[in-house]
């Protein structure tokens, strides 16, 4: 009978090479151990980057650690050639309970680095090796390898026939009815081919089944140490609010140590989502895909009761929502501020949002109900762009919303994209002159380059959208030996770089342009949007990184 549940959340390079000062709070693990619970599964945490936070490795340590690039060594273990270096290897990331647990669950992470991967995927091996109990294996990477299938073909195959149950999409559910059924006798063939999201096999053809949708649930983090994911404030509420919510997260970070260093009291950063999926479908983004569900959203009285029961139980104010956006039903933001009041909950954070619908009565009562910064997808200046990604913007609009935030108190982000398909100088420059235009009502926008997902709307439908694709610019093991060169030489800022395995020309007539050139106008381009951030995030980076460099030094 299993009656208890190992949870593992894999470390990414950083962890390695870089000294944290604080660390991201897992949602993902929070709510799967929530659900687990309830169900009378008892589990544990580990977290590998908190497991690293006081550990440091040296350049002999480093190297031995970049086996993890070598794919015939790990895809050998995978399928079960002993290798004392990897067992070793993998007992490194390990704390000393390991053994104690009926099943084990190995979150490969979110962030692109195989890396993390190919680390998770030896774990899991070495796990199931030497305990000879179930070892379940997901994380948002599970996705990013299945959409890339064909690429990482060799990789996933090994994964589902030595590895069995791999999981893509959420996995609280799928998580319990695997242990369910083993309980019962159920043999592990017929589990994975009924399974919702679990990865099999057929023909040598690597296939998914329906992924489970998503619930809404409070989130535990029980027997796991707070510390490491709590931010050092100040008693002024206004500069906690600035940390928090205003300065980009490379100035969070200097804050954060800065005040660490002063000796003042912790504060959990709350993450908690109530709403999935998305009810619009931007030509660029993984939510176009078909295999999306229906809008998700908890009702708000249960909402306000999960922020009531994670402030009380954590003693923080302070939260960060992780929906596509936040509601914008007028009843709905109604009814959260007007529960909020009741309850006297005072909170502060912070949501995506949606410029559609938008009112200033709307924005007036988010801020009353504690709401201190809202991201919203700009992604172009250009309203040929606009349309033509389907994104559903009206500019007019988004600059009326930005004079409200700005006149309430909220402050207000975007995310913008560069290098979309058909984005010339023409285009780009919408895009720059509108940022530099309305400056003074944007807080901070958050720079990416475009990169083709095989499952959006542009990747499905390539010849509506002018482009010819560009598949598997790389094999795998150039991609790894990238990786590896960039870990030794500890640069790993972008491991955004790894999804870009499919390129695209454009083609329509009379307007051929290359990928190649696309890329090297994107430099440039980002380039020239970096100089219209805020110069006073600068100089505040500049002045908490050289304090706190006195202070190391002295």
């Amino acid at each position: 009978m299993i009656k208890n549940f190992y949870m593992i959340l894999v470390a990414d390079e950083d962890s390695i090479i870089k000294e944290q000062n604080f660390i991201g709070l897992s949602l993902a693990m929070g709510i799967i151990s929530s659900y687990l619970r309830k169900l009378g599964i008892y589990t544990y945490i580990h977290d590998i980057n908190q497991f690293l936070m006081d550990k440091s490795f040296t350049k002999t340590d480093k190297e031995l650690i970049s086996i993890l690039y070598d794919k015939d060594r790990v895809l050998s273990y995978i399928y079960g050639e002993e290798d004392t270096t990897l067992d070793r290897m993998a007992r490194l990331f390990l704390d000393e309970n390991w053994k104690e647990y009926d099943s084990y669950g190995i979150s490969i992470g979110a962030d692109f680095s195989l890396f993390q991967i190919h680390l998770g995927m030896v774990i899991a091996k070495y796990l199931k090796k030497e305990t000879k109990r179930p070892v379940i294996v997901g994380g948002n990477n599970i996705s990013y390898l299945y959409i890339f299938k064909d690429f990482y073909h060799e990789l996933l195959t090994a994964a589902i026939e030595s590895l069995k149950f791999i999981v893509k999409g959420p996995g609280e559910k799928v998580i319990y009815k695997i242990i369910n059924s083993i309980d019962k006798g159920i043999s592990e063939e017929i589990i994975v081919r009924e399974g919702e999201g679990l990865l099999y096999l057929e023909d040598g053809e690597i296939k998914c089944n329906v992924e489970a949708s998503p619930i809404v649930i409070c989130p535990t983090w029980d027997g796991l140490d707070m510390k490491p994911y709590s931010y050092p404030l100040s008693t002024s509420q206004r500069e906690n609010e600035n940390i928090l919510y205003r300065f980009p997260l490379a100035i969070t970070s200097q804050v954060v140590e800065f005040n660490r260093r002063k000796n003042r009291e912790n504060t959990l950063f709350i993450p908690y989502i109530f709403n999935y999926n998305c009810v619009y479908s931007c030509a660029f983004c993984t939510q176009s895909d078909t295999d999306r569900g229906q809008l998700i959203i908890e009702d708000v009285e249960r909402v306000v009761e999960d922020i009531e029961e994670l402030s009380k139980k954590y003693n923080s104010k302070y939260f960060y929502f992780l929906n596509n956006y936040f509601p914008s039903s007028l009843k709905f933001i109604k009814e959260f501020n007007g529960l909020l009041k009741e309850r006297n909950l005072e909170i502060y954070w912070s949501d995506c949002g949606r410029v559609n619908g938008m009112t200033y009565e709307k924005l007036k009562l988010l801020y009353e109900s504690g709401c201190r910064k809202l991201v919203f997808g700009f992604e172009t200046g250009d309203t040929w762009l606009l349309e033509f990604i389907n994104k559903k913007l009206d500019l007019k609009e988004l600059i009326q919303v930005l004079k409200w935030c700005k006149e309430i108190g909220i402050w207000a982000d975007l995310e913008v994209i560069i290098g979309l398909p058909y984005e010339r100088e023409n285009e780009f420059m919408n895009t720059y002159n509108f940022l530099y235009e309305y400056r003074d009502l944007i807080n901070n926008f958050w720079l990416n380059e475009y990169f083709l997902i095989p499952n959006s709307l542009i990747g499905r439908y390539p010849n509506k959208y002018g482009i010819e694709l560009i598949k598997d610019m790389y094999n795998y093991n150039m991609l790894l030996n990238a990786n590896r060169d960039k870990f030794l030489n500890e640069n790993t800022s972008n491991m955004t770089s790894n999804s870009r395995l499919w390129g695209f020309n454009e083609v329509k007539e009379n307007s051929f342009r290359s990928y190649g050139e696309m890329q090297r106008e994107n430099i440039d381009k980002i380039k020239r949007l970096s100089e219209l951030r805020n110069p006073e995030f600068n100089q505040l980076f500049k002045f908490y990184s050289s304090m706190n460099k006195i202070r190391e030094s002295s």
